[in-house]
């Protein structure tokens, strides 16, 4: 859970300190841990990683997110993750893409004895970054990504590359995908999703923080319902370039209630008529917090618009089979910022607009102009 007391980006870095030993918790690596335990020292106890690193005698828990690395100090290298932790094993025996499956060996174990004795299971989720421009929060976007409980793989887009993002991409393990020419939002996103090929997959915003355990629940409610199309989560939101957050905004709560009168109550809605229910007064839906079964085919967002292309998504996928999962605890910080497209779009009429389009496919016509009117007037003053 969020703690609002500390800096979230500090908790990011903090929890992203502790991924080193999680990395080691999937089935089948328990002997490359008591490996890697034995060659630096330390202690591995059950369903707990590496309990020490190094011999400094810091302790590091993992899967206890960040409420517990809160309360304990994290080794002088933790800060670079996995790299940290490969120089305090053995700088020169591993190699820089994984655990004995670079340039050498994983604390004496050979390369072959590796990957025939502890094979690594394909994670079932990416994380699809569609990275337009320079922007100075995505660093901390990808810390938080690569700091979660349950690893998934990570993809980075770009139809606007700049000096430093390839580097940026190899540090934290992503595959960068450029493309171009620069077609708008929409596109960035379809080729951001384009690039993914597990079962699941999120669009996860450059700007925004995602917490520790994301991945972890969003996987766990998938498979609760193998019938699952589409899952969020709550969220809070990340002001402008700071680290002041906010969860009770009048909006926020309006999201919430729209919610609530289509769950009932209830984890999962499958029937159109719940889904449609709950997109019929706005998108209440909060894009980035949502993950998206990948099917036989990618999943597509229109391009010829600029602000309600998730809003339209979620409307044509709930027409479709597959049940909406609302998970209601808050695991993702959206950041909201003048710069953002959609406050572009408020300023510029755009998002008028494209309310009015919405409305027009869900209500009848005097009925939807009433909508968006009320929409219209609420942005008064937002630019």
């Amino acid at each position: 859970m969020l703690d609002h007391r500390q800096p979230v980006v500090d908790q990011a870095r903090l929890a992203a300190a502790g991924r080193a030993q999680s990395r080691f918790e999937r089935p089948g690596l328990a002997d490359v841990c008591d490996a890697v335990a034995g060659r630096i020292g330390c202690d591995r106890r059950p369903g707990h990683g590496l309990h020490h690193l190094g011999r400094r005698g810091q302790s590091g828990q993992a899967r206890h997110g960040l409420r517990h690395f809160r309360r304990h100090h994290v080794h002088p290298d933790g800060h670079r993750g996995l790299a940290g932790l490969r120089r305090a094993a053995d700088p020169d025996a591993v190699g820089r893409r994984g655990l004995g499956v670079g340039r050498g060996a994983v604390a004496g174990v050979g390369r072959a004895e590796f990957l025939s004795a502890a094979p690594v299971s394909e994670p079932l989720h990416s994380f699809v970054v569609p990275a337009y421009g320079r922007s100075p929060h995505l660093r901390a976007c990808l810390e938080s990504l690569r700091a979660q409980t349950q690893a998934s793989r990570l993809h980075i887009a770009s139809s606007t590359p700049y000096d430093g993002l390839s580097e940026l991409a190899r540090e934290f393990g992503a595959d960068l995908a450029v493309h171009g020419p620069n077609g708008g939002i929409g596109r960035d996103w379809n080729q951001a999703l384009a690039q993914a090929a597990t079962p699941w997959v999120t669009v996860a915003h450059q700007d925004d923080i995602y917490l520790p355990d994301f991945t972890r629940r969003t996987l766990a409610a998938a498979q609760a319902r193998p019938d699952a199309a589409l899952l969020f989560t709550g969220y809070a939101e990340l002001l402008g370039d700071s680290e002041v957050t906010r969860a009770g905004t009048a909006m926020l709560r309006i999201k919430r209630l729209l919610l609530e009168l289509a769950f009932l109550g209830r984890e999962a809605i499958a029937a159109p008529g719940a889904k449609l229910r709950a997109l019929r007064f706005g998108c209440p839906i909060p894009c980035p917090s949502v993950t998206l079964a990948r099917g036989a085919a990618a999943p597509r967002f229109r391009e010829d618009l600029r602000v309600n292309l998730d809003w339209d998504a979620w409307v044509r996928r709930a027409r479709e089979p597959g049940a909406f999962v609302y998970i209601r605890e808050q695991l993702m910080l959206h950041r909201i910022h003048p710069g953002s497209e959609t406050s572009a779009g408020v300023r510029e009429g755009v998002r008028a607009a494209e309310d009015q389009m919405m409305f027009d496919s869900l209500w009848p016509r005097p009925i939807a102009r009433v909508l968006a009117r009320a929409y219209r007037l609420s942005y008064a003053g937002a630019a």
